[in-house]
């Protein structure tokens, strides 16, 4: 699998020619960052514009250099029967060559810094309470320490998992842990599992499990329908380097995504980011599939837009005077969104995600207002 690692200037395109792709501009310590991502991005978004890499890919700007130094991060991949190119059809012939348990945390890697400081962050934040979980984690440990430096000193990417009992999702954790999940080269590649855990093991840091006997689709596939573990899943790796992830019906009862498949529990799994659990459960191609994708892609379209065209708004028109924005705009529809974009303290993007997502979740709470919304849109 050839790994199309985007440039700056590639990544912040795909930004101006797709509302479903964004970026978030900050500053970290004086240098200048931009973390790119996704909003509610479906397969056909990622395949038009080769955005693979973008779920939170960075770039920090190097005045020394005058360049953009990429950061990597894991790229997009989808479960097994959710989408063209993973459907059972796609990938049964293929074969594993890894296995990795699910953690049921959020994904952390790190980040050097011009001036030689080492940052935790997750795809969008260096200041989330998951980043700063990860943060205290390294700096607390000089294993950690040693192990990241060394694998930046090189030009790999180390990417972890945080999980907590202080970060729970589903899975129950007792201790906070940041797990090795994988490393990559250069040229996007990834290190085999196995050496994964023997780096791990070698620095004396905690990695995700590996499942050596684990290596036929089909094994796994009925595991997902029995296992009782208390594990969200899979991500298995194939020889050409797709990765495909596996979550068991037991997590997803636990999440609650499949109990009820209706217009209404359709919309919200979508804002939710949950909609893909839906879909792999699904035969593809019956009418049951086809109607909940037809009803995320709607949703997820007007959502995209809608949060683009509040978060332009804001940046064309805000001028730092909250007293002189209200008097030139109170009467625009849309003032609320923006007012509540401008005053979030996650920034205008998440704002303006937030404040989007709750409205359109209050529109259409009841079956019978989902369906009158979808009629409009």
């Amino acid at each position: 699998m050839k790994f199309n690692l985007l440039t700056r200037d590639e990544a912040l395109a795909i930004t101006q020619k797709s509302e479903a792709f964004f970026v978030q501009k900050t500053e970290v310590q004086g240098y200048k960052v931009e973390m790119y991502n996704y909003r509610l991005a479906g397969y056909e978004d990622f395949v038009e514009h080769n955005a693979w890499e973008m779920r939170g890919l960075t770039f920090v700007f190097n005045p020394e250099t005058n360049k953009w130094e990429r950061n990597l991060a894991l790229q997009k991949f989808f479960n097994v029967n959710q989408t063209p190119d993973w459907l059972y059809s796609d990938v049964k012939d293929k074969e594993i060559v890894s296995v990795q348990e699910k953690a049921d945390g959020s994904m952390i890697t790190f980040v050097r810094l011009p001036n030689g400081k080492v940052r935790a962050k997750t795809k969008m934040s260096f200041e989330s309470e998951q980043a700063k979980m990860a943060q205290k984690v390294y700096d607390e440990n000089e294993n950690y320490q040693r192990f990241i430096k060394t694998s930046l000193d090189a030009g790999h990417t180390p990417i972890f998992e945080i999980v907590s009992p202080f970060n729970q999702i589903v899975v129950l954790y007792d201790v906070t842990k940041l797990e090795l999940l994988q490393i990559r080269l250069r040229d996007g590649s990834y290190i085999m599992s196995d050496f994964v855990k023997v780096a791990a093991d070698e620095f004396d840091i905690p990695s995700v499990k590996n499942f050596k006997e684990l290596r036929d689709l089909d094994t796994l596939l009925e595991l997902k329908a029995s296992n009782k573990e208390d594990i969200e899943g899979w991500v298995i790796t194939f020889k050409d380097g797709q990765m495909a992830k596996v979550k068991t019906d037991a997590y997803l009862a636990k999440h609650g995504t499949v109990s009820e498949i209706r217009e209404n529990s359709i919309i919200k799994a979508t804002l939710d980011e949950e909609v893909d659990d839906i879909l792999s459960v699904l035969t593809p191609n019956t009418p049951k599939y086809d109607q909940v994708l037809e009803i995320s892609s709607k949703t997820a379209h007007y959502f995209n837009a809608k949060v683009d065209e509040v978060v332009k708004f804001v940046e064309e028109n805000w001028k730092g005077d909250f007293k002189d924005f209200a008097d030139k705009h109170k009467t625009e529809k849309d003032f609320w969104f923006y007012t509540k974009a401008i005053k979030s303290v996650k920034g205008v993007e998440k704002g303006a995600e937030d404040i989007v997502k709750y409205q359109i979740k209050k529109d259409t709470f009841h079956l019978m207002s989902a369906r009158k919304w979808l009629g409009g849109k």
